[in-house]
């Protein structure tokens, strides 16, 4: 299966933290939301994007405070 142009993306932050949100969705954690969207990444780019829940939660919380501003 070819990976689409949003999965092609997926590296970008704004990307990457809309998947997120479409996690957040169905999943019942926002550590099972952030787990279900590194799947995603890894499995398009064959790395983890975030060494752990608390390095992404640290860099979402960042990006939403600039995003404000």
């Amino acid at each position: 299966m070819n990976p689409s142009k949003e999965d092609l993306n997926l590296w970008r932050p704004e990307v990457y933290d809309r998947r997120f949100n479409q996690h957040v969705e169905s999943m019942d954690t926002l550590n099972e939301a952030w787990e279900a969207t590194e799947r995603d990444f890894k499995r398009i780019f064959g790395t983890p994007k975030y060494k752990n829940y608390q390095s992404f939660k640290v860099a979402r919380i960042r990006r939403l405070k600039n995003k404000r501003k």
